[in-house]
């Protein structure tokens, strides 16, 4: 009967993709809803057919599983209920459109992107230089990541990587506006140049999600722009992405290897290739690094807790500051891996359901459910409504759509703010300096 409800939400949320009317050919909801699939009915429908109930052996070893549980469907069913009743509120739609940016400026975009670039640039320098060069940096990412190594001093500067990532966007952006008339060789070789930045970037900072967005934003604005997909382009951009999500930590783990040789790294990553190939048999691969959520409302349903209200989002934005003035306290993933697994050599993050139970419990799972999905359609209303007015807003459109539905599966805010540091700083003050806001009831 379970399995039954598991895969009649899977099929509900397929139909309603498809015929429901969107503003773009893919817009926020989509992403959240692949998403949710992923995190949420579809580990459930594979926890039944899999061997001897096993989906991700590394988690389940401290959780305890109740299939015939009615509690983890019922809010499973209930939250995407609450954040689709929200999207679709009108008043979401009513105050975004009270929200107008007046172009300004618009010739020193190029400047701007300029400067975000070299400050990227900047930072990978001073960071290199602590890490014994860009090699050494790079091979040194994946142990620093894995807290193997201690960071180096000035380690904060890692947050400035990506800036590149919107530089990119902007010459992008530049590059191909129909109405622009710069010359095209200038902007071509520095957004190549770009590209080679943010290279580097994801490579310091050893995480497949940073480069997953970076290339999947491009697709989507080249596709919401035509309105359909060309599947040529689809077909490479699918491909690319399997290769990076599939293989994106043997690469990683590889590249630790980097000054003994190319010769070194290669070895280890067909080594690694073998043994994960060996260790995980006929297991989803694609299932198994989005059930860590699923999970989570097991442990968040049988263990006993203070409820956490919003003390998450204050450590948050705790945690910019340096830890010999404030050390920020643990968030919700400290706790979520403890409950699972019982153990703090690493983090688990608790998905969007388990993290709202452990703040408010049901009803504020509700409360916030409905709120998100508010959020969502305001902030899609307004990136929407001067997409074709301001040339870049397709690119803020797209990726704020990820983060948005990236926090179904993280909904940590330390996680949602550190990560994406970079965007909400770089959009700032691109509004700041390249547009004027006002308020308005007339659109």
């Amino acid at each position: 009967m379970i399995l039954l409800a598991y895969l009649g939400l899977v099929i509900f949320i397929a139909i309603f993709e498809f015929t429901r009317d969107k503003q773009t050919l893919l817009d926020f909801l989509s992403f959240f809803n692949i998403l949710f699939c992923l995190a949420f009915p579809l580990p459930g429908v594979f926890l039944f057919f899999s061997e001897n109930n096993n989906l991700n052996t590394s988690i389940l070893k401290g959780t305890t599983i109740d299939l015939n549980s009615f509690q983890v469907p019922l809010l499973i069913f209930l939250t995407y209920f609450f954040v689709t009743i929200g999207f679709h509120l009108d008043f979401a739609i009513q105050s975004a459109n009270k929200i107008h940016f007046k172009e300004k400026n618009s010739g020193h975009i190029i400047t701007y992107a300029l400067i975000l670039i070299l400050f990227s640039c900047f930072s990978i320098l001073i960071y290199s230089a602590q890490n014994g060069g860009l090699v050494n940096a790079i091979s040194n990412a994946s142990l620093l990541r894995s807290t193997v190594i201690e960071a180096p001093q000035f380690s904060l500067v890692k947050r400035f990587f990506l800036l590149s990532f919107m530089g990119s966007f902007l010459l992008s952006s530049l590059l191909f506006d129909s109405k622009s008339k710069r010359k095209k060789l200038p902007l071509i070789i520095t957004f190549l140049i770009s590209i080679i930045v943010s290279l580097l970037s994801f490579l310091l900072i050893a995480t497949r999600a940073n480069i997953l967005r970076y290339v999947l934003t491009f697709y989507l604005v080249y596709s919401i722009k035509k309105g359909k997909h060309s599947w040529g382009i689809l077909i490479f951009f699918i491909t690319l992405l399997t290769i990076i999500s599939s293989y994106g930590k043997e690469i990683f783990g590889s590249l630790i290897y980097l000054s003994d040789g190319i010769d070194a790294v290669t070895d280890n990553f067909q080594n690694n290739i073998n043994a994960n190939m060996q260790a995980e048999g006929d297991q989803s691969n694609v299932l198994d690094e989005f059930s860590a959520p699923f999970f989570s409302i097991f442990a968040a349903i049988n263990s006993t807790y203070e409820l956490r209200l919003f003390s998450d989002w204050l450590y948050g934005f705790a945690s910019f500051l340096p830890d010999r003035i404030y050390e920020a306290p643990p968030t919700v993933s400290y706790y979520n891996t403890y409950f699972l697994v019982n153990t703090d050599k690493y983090e688990i993050p608790s998905g969007f359901i388990s993290s709202c139970l452990y703040s408010m419990s049901w009803p504020g799972l509700m409360l916030f459910s409905l709120s998100y999905g508010w959020l969502g359609r305001f902030i899609q209303q307004v990136t929407y409504n001067h997409s074709h007015e301001i040339h870049w807003m397709q690119y803020i459109y797209v990726y704020s759509a990820l983060i948005w539905s990236d926090y179904t599966i993280y909904a940590d805010p330390k996680i949602l703010l550190q990560t994406h540091f970079w965007f909400f700083i770089s959009c700032f003050f691109l509004i700041v300096l390249s547009s004027k806001l006002v308020i308005s009831d007339k659109y």
